[in-house]
């Protein structure tokens, strides 16, 4: 039949005991019947000899490592690190000890990784400690080792090594001095190192040297990241080869008198466009508007200006349609918007004007034409208070209204033939150039003039 055992109770009687019931203390102790009841015990002994012969003797690892953390002799605390089979019990020894002889041989040459890593973290022998960076078979024994080594030069010459990323990233994240980052940064066997000792550069002028002396693209970038004086980016430009690069070092530049120089020098159209796209100074946006050869370049800064006395010169004397309409669509001014209006040979300029015209009378005498003749897209409102033009691209005047009929019967008259059944009406989409509502429109005024008909549907033929 088992005996109920309050252990609680037990436990609670040896925390009150003291010296005095020291004999009680040890034969608890050392009688292996439950571990919770020695741990207690062991904890209220202080006498040495019997907690060495615990820790050496007792069964239990547990009951070894509460009795090896409070010895205090070396010599048997470098003999349990050594000799005991529980690697706890040898990791607590090693924990307790200070002698740094005993250290340093646990660190050369115990078997296991952790006891070693123990025993460096309470080394403080710098010359070993770089051994032991160097050559210890562990990552973690290494980094430990390397956490402890503050000498620059050693650290650098480490970060110049092979030894494995995790190792080399702890030694370069130790480093804060720019120039002993830029001899890793260009020494380094490691490309990660390399970069990651560029990104913690901050001096531009040694970046700078790293973005030209190092041909890895990743290196290269990270310094270029870094760079804004825009002296050092305007020589990267300007010397670079990699287009790539060329493009990311150009979106960098907000200096405007450096990039004033791009848009005038520089022979890639596109590069000029980002020039012109990061300029906002006005008076060099006019200049660009008014002299740049390149359309497209012109087109980006008039869309940027804010004048209107400029951009309506522009709208007037661009020998580009594209820049005029820009310029137009940004005017105001309802004088020089008829005029514009008047003036303009382009369709699709003439068209912007005039819808932002606000008065129609101007719109009337433009067309030459009253309400009744204009097509759709041009109307007036029952009151007669306005014009709205609902389609820019499609108004129709009246000559142009002739010739695109006159365009519409040659087409018909020219492919009737190649089908039985007429021209097909879509096909006359393209060849007129309107949408597909004004063609309707125009083809519907032929019908009810008796000058064509539709033999089948969607077909045409001439009368």
């Amino acid at each position: 039949m088992c005996q109920f055992v309050d252990i609680e109770r037990i436990i609670a009687n040896i925390k009150s005991m003291d010296e005095e019931d020291i004999e009680k203390l040890i034969k608890l102790a050392k009688t292996p019947n439950y571990i919770e009841v020695q741990i207690a015990a062991i904890e209220k002994i202080t006498h040495e000899a019997t907690l060495i012969d615990i820790a050496k003797t007792d069964k239990s690892h547990d009951v070894r490592v509460v009795a090896t953390k409070k010895i205090k002799d070396e010599k048997t605390l470098n003999e349990i690190a050594k000799t005991d089979e529980n690697w706890k019990v040898r990791s607590t020894a090693v924990s307790n000890i200070k002698n740094e002889e005993t250290l340093l041989e646990i660190a050369k040459t115990d078997e296991n990784s952790y006891l070693r890593k123990i025993a460096v973290e309470k080394i403080n022998n710098e010359e070993f400690l770089i051994k032991i960076a160097k050559n210890d078979p562990d990552c973690s024994v290494r980094e430990v080792a390397l956490k402890k080594i503050d000498n620059e030069e050693v650290l650098i010459e480490i970060a110049k090594t092979d030894l494995p990323l995790i190792i080399l990233k702890g030694v370069v994240e130790k480093i804060d001095n720019d120039k002993s980052l830029e001899e890793i940064a260009k020494n380094s066997e490691n490309k990660a190192i390399k970069k990651i000792a560029t990104e913690k550069i901050t001096n531009e002028k040694i970046l700078y040297e790293i973005f030209k002396a190092i041909h890895i693209e990743s290196v290269r970038e990270t310094a270029l990241i870094k760079i804004k004086n825009h002296e050092l980016l305007f020589d990267i430009f300007k010397t670079e080869k990699n287009q790539y690069i060329k493009e990311m070092t150009l979106r960098k530049i907000i200096n405007e008198e450096t990039l004033i120089k791009i848009v005038k020098t520089e022979k890639n159209p596109y590069h000029g466009v980002i020039a012109t796209c990061n300029i906002f100074n006005q008076d060099l946006l006019t200049e660009i508007a008014k002299t740049h050869a390149n359309d497209r370049i012109r087109m980006i800064a008039v869309e940027k200006i804010n004048n209107e006395k400029t951009l309506i010169e522009i709208a007037k004397t661009d020998k580009y349609k594209g820049v005029r309409w820009i310029a137009t669509c940004k005017i105001n001014d309802q004088d020089a918007l008829i005029e514009i209006a008047k003036e303009e040979k382009n369709l699709s300029v003439q068209n912007i004007a005039m819808k932002k015209i606000i008065n129609p009378e101007p719109i009337r005498e433009i067309l030459s034409i009253d309400k009744s003749q204009m097509v759709l897209d041009i109307h007036c409102t029952e009151d007669d208070s306005y014009l709205e033009i609902t389609n820019i691209h499609d108004y129709v005047t009246p000559i142009s209204k002739q010739r695109r009929l006159k365009k519409i019967l040659d087409y018909i008259k020219k492919h009737e033939n190649k089908e039985s059944r007429g021209v097909l009406q879509s096909k006359i989409v393209n060849e007129v150039g309107i949408s597909e509502k004004i063609l309707e429109k125009l083809i519907k005024e032929l019908i009810n003039k008796g000058l064509i008909f539709e033999p089948a549907k969607g077909y045409l033929r001439i009368v």
